[in-house]
């Protein structure tokens, strides 16, 4: 099945795609939670105080606005996550869906599960090259894990992207909390899905 005309055509950047996938999530991770039952602890637009203290510091602080505070977090994400986790190098819609899952669950988790789900098509040949399997590491590599999601996009782009969704939501299930907020977290994965597929 060769890819849909939205993404073929699309004139959107990939800063474009984090401008949208960015506001999503921080939508879905709310302002501030202080669950005590969250391993991240407090956190503020999903940042954690566990892992990143000093930033969650900066967005404690009383004199910055809501807006001020939200161009903090979304530049710490474009840093953290887009650029230094290499998401921004893998093709649209995929980069959107590994993005909110990374944030929601960890980078190295997010990019296993693509992994993982890249294998589960290999081996396979598209446009005379043939694709392996590649390394699960939960590290974006130009060499593997990009151009076999780009060819898995173009001969299977439908079922490729429902099945990485679909392991998000598998992973999500076997969670000791999935009672308390599963119901949530298959929303957010729903609405990826409508907004970005």
């Amino acid at each position: 099945m060769g890819m849909p005309k939205m993404r073929r055509n699309s004139n959107t950047s990939k800063i474009g795609w984090f401008r949208e996938v960015v506001d999503f999530t921080l939508q879905h991770e709310g302002f501030t939670s202080c669950d005590p039952l969250d391993p991240g602890r407090e956190t503020i637009f999903g940042i954690s105080s566990r892992w990143y203290p000093e930033v969650v510091e900066k967005l404690k602080d009383p004199w910055r606005t809501y807006e001020e505070k939200k161009a903090l977090a979304t530049a710490f994400y474009y840093e953290k996550f887009w650029r230094e986790k290499k998401i921004r190098e893998l093709p649209y819609p995929i980069c959107c869906f590994v993005f909110d899952f990374a944030v929601n669950a960890g980078a190295k988790r997010a990019v296993t599960t693509l992994q993982r789900v890249v294998n589960k098509y290999c081996p396979f040949e598209y446009g005379g090259i043939a694709f392996r399997r590649i390394r699960v590491d939960g590290i974006i590599g130009r060499k593997e894990t990009t151009p076999t999601t780009e060819a898995l996009l173009d001969v299977s782009y439908c079922n490729f992207c429902r099945d990485y969704l679909e392991e998000r939501i598998r992973f999500y299930t076997k969670l000791r909390l999935f009672d308390r907020y599963g119901r949530g977290w298959v929303a957010r994965v729903l609405e990826l899905r409508r907004k970005f597929y």
